[in-house]
Order: C-alpha cells, then sequence, then structure tokens
C-alpha cells in the first residue's frame, strides 16, 4: 500500500569502483592495500523519480506535450499516451520561443533531482532537469516560461532574442494559469523525455542540446488514493503529519519556525492562498493582502535556513526529493484557475492557542499571519461542490473541530 512505501522509503545504493590490485610475483613488491574512496555522492539522485509512489500505486492523470518550433501546439491529452503525439487533447497556448539547448552551470545541491524529470513547477516557471555531471558538482536544465516573462525582458534583449541563450521556452500562456499553477499544474518528480521523430533523447554533457522540431513531454502522474492532509506545527519541534486513510505518519519535526510572512522574488504575484512554487527541496504559499509579494515557505532539511519554516526527520522524509513533501503529492495553484483533473489543496491555518482551522484566504490582517501555530493542507477531491468557496469562508462559518 502507498502507506508502506511511505514508512520504507527504497533508496538505490550506488556501487563502488573497487579496483582490484593483481597478484604480485613476491610478497615483497605485492602493492599496499588502501581502502576504496568514500562515494559521496546523494544516493537519492539515482532514484526512479516514481520510486517511492509505485507506477502500480500511481495513474497517469494527463501528459503535457509541447511542440518545440515557434507556434508549435502546446497540448494536453488524457491517458492512455501511447503515440499521444498526433491524439487530440486540449490545447493550452503555443511556442512563442523555442528552447535550443540546456543551461548547464547549476550546481546539483540548488535544484537535487535525477535526470529527465520535472525539478521545479510554479506559477512563474517549470524547470527539468536534464543530467547531473559525473562528479555531481554541476547539473544541467532547460526552463518553460509564461508569457508574462517577455515584460521582463529589457527591449534590447527582446530584439535579440534569437542571439540570447536560449535555455529556456517561452510560451504565450500568461503565469498562474493552465501549466504555470493553473488548470494543468505539474508535480514536482513528473519523468519527461523529448523525442526526436520516435526516438528519445539521452541527455548528457557531450549532448546538452534540443533541436527546434523535438516534442518535449511531460507525463503528470498522481497517487492512486490522495491523503487526507498534511500537517506543520509551526514551533520549534513541532510535528510534521501526513494522515492517509484516516492513519497519520509522522514524517518530521519543524525546527525552525516561520516568524513572519517573507518577501518573495517571482517576477508577478504570488496567487493569493494558493501554492506558487514547489521543486525538491522546498514549497512557497502565497498568502492574501499585502502587496502579492510575500509567501510561506516550507524547506527542506539543510535548506532555507535565513528564515522561514525549516524540517528537519530522524525519518529521511524531509530531506530533498522526498515524498510527500517535495515530490509527487504538491503542485502549484491559483485558486482563481483551479486544477481541472487534480484534487485541490485546501490552505488553513490554525492561530495562537486556538483549535479552529481557519481558510487562509479569509486571513486579511498580515499582522495575524505572525501568530501561526499551524499550517494544513487538504486535499479537496476533483468535482467536489462549492471547491472554490471552502477557500474564502470565514472561519465562524467553516468550524471543522479541535486540531488532531
Amino acid at each position: 500500500m502507498l502507506k508502506h512505501s511511505l514508512l520504507t522509503l527504497p533508496v538505490l545504493l550506488m556501487g563502488l569502483a573497487v579496483g582490484h590490485a593483481q597478484e604480485a610475483a613476491t610478497p615483497e613488491a605485492a602493492p599496499a592495500v588502501t581502502a576504496p574512496a568514500k562515494d559521496s555522492r546523494p544516493v537519492v539522485l539515482e532514484q526512479d523519480p516514481l520510486l517511492d509512489v509505485p507506477r502500480a500505486q500511481s495513474k497517469l492523470a494527463y501528459s503535457l506535450v509541447i511542440d518545440n518550433r515557434r507556434g508549435g501546439i502546446i497540448r494536453i491529452v488524457d491517458p492512455p499516451a501511447t503515440f499521444l503525439f498526433n491524439r487530440p487533447g486540449v490545447d493550452l497556448g503555443t511556442v512563442v520561443q523555442p528552447v535550443r539547448r540546456l543551461r548547464t552551470d547549476i550546481p546539483v545541491a540548488s535544484l537535487p533531482a535525477p535526470p529527465n524529470v520535472v525539478c521545479y513547477s510554479g506559477s512563474d516557471a517549470i524547470h527539468i532537469k536534464g543530467w547531473n555531471s559525473e562528479s555531481y558538482e554541476s547539473s544541467a536544465v532547460f526552463s518553460i516560461m509564461p508569457s508574462d516573462n517577455e515584460r521582463y525582458l529589457s527591449a534590447e534583449a527582446a530584439a535579440q532574442w534569437d542571439s540570447l541563450p536560449g535555455n529556456f521556452l517561452l510560451t504565450d500562456i500568461p503565469a498562474g494559469q493552465s501549466i504555470f499553477g493553473g488548470a494543468y499544474p505539474l508535480i514536482v518528480g513528473n519523468p519527461v523525455n523529448v523525442y526526436r521523430g520516435q526516438n528519445i533523447l539521452d541527455f548528457s554533457p557531450l549532448y546538452p542540446d534540443i533541436e527546434v522540431g523535438d516534442r518535449i513531454v511531460v507525463g503528470v502522474y498522481v497517487p492512486a488514493d490522495w491523503p487526507d492532509d498534511l500537517r506543520i506545527s509551526n514551533s520549534e519541534g513541532g510535528a510534521v503529519e501526513f494522515n492517509l486513510a484516516g492513519q497519520t505518519i509522522n514524517l518530521a519535526g519543524c525546527i525552525v519556525p516561520q516568524g513572519d510572512v517573507r518577501p518573495g522574488s517571482l517576477p508577478g504575484p504570488y496567487p493569493p492562498a494558493g501554492i506558487a512554487a514547489t521543486d525538491s527541496t522546498s514549497f512557497a504559499i502565497g498568502v492574501p493582502g499585502g502587496d502579492g509579494r510575500e509567501y510561506f515557505g516550507v524547506n527542506a532539511q539543510g535548506y532555507g535556513t535565513a528564515a522561514g519554516m525549516q524540517l528537519v526527520s530522524s525519518t529521511e522524509l524531509a530531506l530533498p526529493w522526498q515524498p510527500p513533501l517535495f515530490m509527487g503529492y504538491l503542485y502549484p495553484f491559483n485558486p482563481l484557475d483551479p486544477p481541472a483533473k487534480l484534487p485541490l489543496p485546501v490552505i488553513r491555518l490554525r492561530f495562537g492557542s486556538g483549535s479552529s482551522w481557519v481558510p487562509l484566504g479569509s486571513v486579511t490582517e498580515q499582522q495575524a499571519l505572525s501568530t501561526v501555530t499551524a499550517l494544513r493542507i487538504d486535499w479537496l477531491p476533483v468535482g467536489t461542490e462549492d471547491e472554490g468557496k471552502v477557500i474564502t469562508e470565514t472561519a465562524t462559518e467553516l468550524e471543522i473541530g479541535p486540531a488532531k
């Protein structure tokens, strides 16, 4: 069951190349035996991105297909995904400028992930891992950007587009909509294939480029059974709990509580009361009120030590690139453009010593956010009546009982 896979996360151990000294002619000539060098690479980087949410217990919700050429169609195709290039679907937009190469100077530690997966999904961008170097000192990514990106280029840069590095694909889809946290969000850990004809490209430092006319295909896999909720106590030593099928799994502990909202760096406003961005080390939740540039952050162990919630775990489930916190469950969404085929993550907060959970969308005073004692995310089933209403109900209208 999914619960079992969460409690016993498999880790693929990477082999060490151990040289065997050849037999010497005489004992005196035998070389000194030395221990093999310790392999310090993070073992999680070699995991199958869906290993911890096994394919037998997950399902393909839809596939994103992008024709990497100017004017190429960006399309959502329903499963099955076999030979989906010519299948009808939902056309979301078109490619304004295709991607031509990968950016090859990204530190692995900044976006730890295996090759060929979504490693960042936000209302402002999608980043896809191409490869990690053999030494694990650097990696390569390419990006898919919303149309809003154009306005953040200078006039000179826009005029010289074809001479720019070309390591991102510009769409005509606005930020906060469609694949950028809208009706068809992508999830960190989803597999990505790039096709040239009927062949899948194998990215490496020797072959880092994408050509115009290639097809980019992202499979959006989701758990067969969604959890009940995720709860994070915003206090030192506070519990991080994952409730699945009525059972509570203790994932981690909070070691750095968040004292207030944090200023953001996205090139545009965060979605109010929605998840603005997720990656393999953190997720950010936009807050209502203010100037739309503030958010709550939840970080993996060892990341984001300056401010915001930071989680540490004795079970290793709060390490980077681990479900359910940083892979496979959370995705960006804008309450004004809720997911069409995935459950709607509803965010609620608890204040002070109170027992009521207040929808984030109903919080209007920024000062109150500094007194948050717990954060809760529920996954509202697709098609639930008035699913948008639950985001903005007031605390008096929504009493769901004391916290666990």
